[in-house]
């Protein structure tokens, strides 16, 4: 399975490819494309601001929670995959 990360990756190599990202005459590109390629590549390069309690990275924080692990409750936030995977249950 693909992640979004991949796939974006994946578009803003065919968009350069199909702009004339990286050909000899890049005034065949069409702005709109260059554009598209520039603001693709800036949001692929941004940093994630968090990093969640179950380890995965995030732009935009998770989800308050409570789960069993290891015998253990573990409190923190997490995200939308692991809410399922570890049976996760919201602290309200």
């Amino acid at each position: 399975m693909t992640t979004l990360r991949e796939a974006a990756q994946q578009a803003l190599k065919a968009l350069e490819e199909l702009n004339g990202w990286q050909s000899l005459a890049p005034p065949l590109a069409s702005q709109a494309g260059r554009q598209a390629a520039i603001n693709l590549r800036t949001a692929l390069e941004q940093k994630p601001k968090f990093t969640l309690s179950c380890g995965c990275p995030s732009q935009y924080g998770g989800v308050h929670a409570y789960w069993d692990r290891d015998g253990s409750t573990a409190f923190g936030m997490i995200c939308e995959k692991h809410w399922h995977e570890y049976g996760a249950r919201s602290e309200a």
